[in-house]
Parts: structure tokens; sequence; C-alpha cells
């Protein structure tokens, strides 16, 4: 498929980036045109397939090569960080090394297709279940600057925009959401622009740190905002 999007692999166990190759090349927008197993293969099939997609395991290959990735190609590359690791250090590296997604390799074939698809319309997506430690631990990310939305704003949402946001803090897709509340996915998509709009946030990752925030300041978590 012409417009699909070239996806390159980049991790050292030999059958995960099989697996994770074999769910891409199911779907008719991805497919995968490299694999390697170190920073050098990465930084080598940067450049010699151009892929729209770089996934890397930072606890393998390290940060600076998603650096040094980002360098080299800052507008024709999005690097995924699909790793084990849940450490706040690493989270916060990635997003401010310029990676347009961090998650976990325990998401299901689903949630990584659904997610690939919002990443490519220019969402930034940061699985829920790291987003807390996002808000806790102070650091500065390149999430935005989504705490910055008052309560008054959260509180303006109606019933069913609060449904839509509650599951998508729990980490549901649109299809997942759809299925769960009985709605058709394209009404789902309506009520999450509502959501954004109301919010003033840019992509769902910054909704559900919004709504993350707003939990943390009625439990009194200490939670700074992001700059």
């Amino acid at each position: 498929m012409a417009d699909a999007s070239r996806v390159v692999i980049v991790d050292p166990q030999p059958l995960f980036r099989a697996g994770l190759a074999h769910v891409l090349n199911q779907e008719p927008d991805f497919t995968v045109v490299g694999m390697g197993s170190t920073a050098a293969d990465a930084l080598r099939l940067l450049s010699a397939e151009a892929p729209d997609l770089l996934f890397l395991d930072i606890a393998d290959v390290g940060i600076q090569t998603m650096i040094d990735a980002k360098l080299r190609a800052p507008k024709l590359v999005r690097v995924m960080v699909l790793t084990c690791s849940e450490r706040h250090d690493d989270v916060t590296a990635a997003l401010r090394a310029g990676a347009s997604g961090y998650m976990l390799k325990s998401i299901t074939g689903e949630t990584l297709v659904q997610t690939l698809r919002m990443v490519n319309a220019g969402e930034t997506y940061v699985m829920p279940k790291l987003v807390t430690s996002l808000l806790t631990g102070g650091a500065t990310t390149k999430v935005g600057a989504s705490q910055s939305a008052s309560d008054a704003q959260l509180e303006s949402l109606t019933v069913r925009e609060r449904q839509i946001l509650r599951e998508l803090a729990g980490g549901q897709t649109n299809k997942e959401i759809a299925r769960q509340l009985q709605l058709s996915e394209k009404t789902v998509k309506h009520y999450m622009g509502r959501v954004l709009q109301k919010l003033c946030v840019r992509n769902r990752t910054e909704a559900v740190i919004v709504s993350q925030a707003s939990e943390a300041r009625a439990n009194h978590l200490p939670v700074r905002p992001t700059t």
C-alpha cells in the first residue's frame, strides 16, 4: 500500500520483533520495512529506510539513540517507545527527547494499532497508568500545559462527556469505549472532540492529565504543573 506508514522496529528480542511486525503488517495502513537489535541498527535503518515510525526500547538502546534519531530526521520520523520500564525518569526523558508515544510491552495489539493511528494524526500518547507518575513526580515534559485547565472546565462537561473521559483515563480505545457505553465509534469521536474543546487541550493524553490532576487536587496529592 503506497500510503502506508513505514515502520522500523529496533528491539533486542527476536521473538518480540517478529510478533510486533506480524501485528502491524496485518493492518493496511502500516508496513514494517526494517528490523534491528542495536542502537547502530536504529540509525542505519533510519537512513536506509526513511521510516515514518521508529520503535525503540530505551531500556536497551538508550535515550541517546532516540535523540540522535530525532536530530537526523526531526520532521520525518515519529519515535515510539515500547518498553517494560515504568520508571518516572524514563518516561519523562523520552518525552523531553521528543517521543511521540510511550507504551508498555503489555499493551494489546488492538490498542497499539489504535494508538499509532492517533499518533499519525499528530497526537502524543502516554499509557494512562503512567500519567499519574508524570503528575506527582514534578517533572517537566513535552506532553503540554494541560494542567492549567481549571476545575470549572471539567465541571462544564456533561454526564456523557464525563463517562467518555473516565473510560479514556482507564486506557480504553474509541472502539472499546463505544462497546462499553453502547454507542457508535463515530459518536464517541464526536464526544471526544467536545471534551478536548471544553478542556482547551490538544489531544487525549492532555485530557487524561487534566482529569488526573483534578482528582489529585481533590485528594490533596502533591501535583506540580507541567510547563
